[in-house]
């Protein structure tokens, strides 16, 4: 694979990074997706689920259980958030591909 057959792969890797990131951008910004999983997910949820985990009453199974799905919240918003902070970084490294790209055309 030559230079710019790789720069042209990193180029296409960081706009689908980016695309990735907007889409993500988008979602959480939609009305019902607040609704449902930011506020009744991420909030409501979590907060049952805590409370639910202090009652001492009930068997180790549950216990467990409650926690797995504690954990599945946390696990969602950080690839949301990982997603959102790649796609970032995938856009500054989108314009240097692009100025590598540039000299590897005008120099080969």
């Amino acid at each position: 694979m030559s230079d710019v057959d790789e720069i042209e792969v990193g180029i296409a890797d960081a706009r689908e990074s980016v695309k990735l990131r907007d889409m993500v951008l988008k979602l959480t910004n939609n009305r019902e997706f607040k609704k449902i999983i930011t506020e009744g997910y991420f909030k409501e949820e979590a907060v049952r689920l805590v409370m639910a985990k202090a009652n001492f009453a009930l068997d180790e199974k549950t216990q467990e259980d409650i926690s797995k799905r504690i954990n599945s919240i946390g696990y969602l918003t950080q690839y949301l958030n990982a997603t959102i902070r790649h796609g970032n970084s995938m856009e500054v490294e989108l314009a240097s591909y692009e100025e590598e790209l540039a000299q590897a055309e005008k120099e080969g």
